[in-house]
């Protein structure tokens, strides 16, 4: 039981869990945050922001299949692919 609750601690699954606490964190701050935001600064309505959060939750996993898909394909792919993406946001 010992020998298997080390694994734990190994580098590369500490940072696998760290990982995903970092991503459950963004998506907890997407979903708290991005609503009241929307609808104070940009007067949207509800209709607009339930939308854009429905459109959030679906995109994201899409994203992390592709990226998951590239990293299968090869480390320059995924590299291309994740450069390509930031450059294109504004």
């Amino acid at each position: 039981m010992r020998s298997e609750l080390n694994v734990l601690f190994r580098g590369p699954v500490l940072a696998a869990l760290l990982l995903t606490v970092v991503s459950s964190s963004a998506m907890f701050t997407v979903f708290t945050y991005i609503a009241p935001i929307l609808q104070v600064e940009t007067q949207a309505g509800a209709g607009f922001v339930t939308s854009m959060l429905i459109l959030y939750g679906l995109g994201y996993p899409a994203v992390s299949l592709a990226g998951a898909g590239t990293a299968t394909a090869g480390l320059v792919l995924t590299l291309m692919f994740g450069v390509d993406a930031n450059r294109s946001r504004p």
